[in-house]
């Protein structure tokens, strides 16, 4: 990743993200849909099922 800041100071965010089935699932109630437009978010409830630690 390359970036160039010439003078004064910048933000930078990141986020390094892995997936693999054998680490676990999101599991989320199917019954329930939510219709977003584009750029759009809403919360939802779900459950986090760990399969094993990331290496």
């Amino acid at each position: 990743m390359g970036y160039a800041v010439p003078a004064g100071t910048t933000e930078h965010n990141y986020r390094d993200v892995y997936f693999a089935s054998s680490l676990g699932t999101v599991k989320v109630d199917e019954t329930q849909s939510v219709k977003l437009a584009n750029g759009a978010s809403a919360q939802v409830a779900a459950e986090v099922v760990v399969g094993s630690a990331a290496p």
